[in-house]
């Protein structure tokens, strides 16, 4: 079970990294080597006669589960890396994370105050005729006027 799991959370690590984050080399390791060399380089075939429940008296079967372990434990460690570096230092997550909680959370007081204070017309009004691109040009005010004009410009864009 520990083995499946660990499989199983490496594939769902490389599938958010090429279809969510869009990234070329999702798959660690990959990349240097010939097609061939890649489809061979963690397969075992039919007369390895690998087994799930490897024979404890067996010891060549014994050694081969050891292998396919090292080598998942591997290449966890490489795909585990490849996304904290991904999410960290590519994506910038801490500073969206601290966005968040300054913004959404109410943390950085003056932004919220200077953008309730732009909103007050608007919030009586019903949702009908409250259009978003006002809504955006009192946003886009209320950051000019606070200490939110400082942030990153990547910051300020998905604010």
């Amino acid at each position: 079970p520990e083995l499946a799991a660990k499989v199983l959370l490496v594939g769902k690590s490389i599938n958010f990294m090429k279809y969510c984050c869009k990234h070329p080399k999702a798959l660690p390791g990959l990349g240097n080597e010939n097609n061939e060399e890649q489809e061979n380089r963690f397969a075992i075939s039919e007369e390895d006669g690998f087994c799930y429940k490897p024979a404890y008296n067996d010891v060549e079967t014994n050694m081969r589960a050891v292998k396919l372990l090292e080598a998942v434990d591997s290449v966890a460690k490489t795909t585990n890396a490849r996304l904290c570096k991904l999410l960290l230092k590519d994506f910038s997550l801490l500073s969206h994370c601290r966005a968040l909680k300054q913004y959404l959370m109410l943390g950085q007081g003056d932004t919220i105050q200077c953008l309730m204070d732009l909103l007050k017309k608007y919030l009586p009004k019903p949702a009908s005729q409250i259009y978003r691109h006002h809504l955006n040009q009192q946003l886009e005010t209320a950051v000019r006027a606070s200490n939110a004009q400082y942030e990153a410009e990547g910051i300020l864009e998905r604010l």
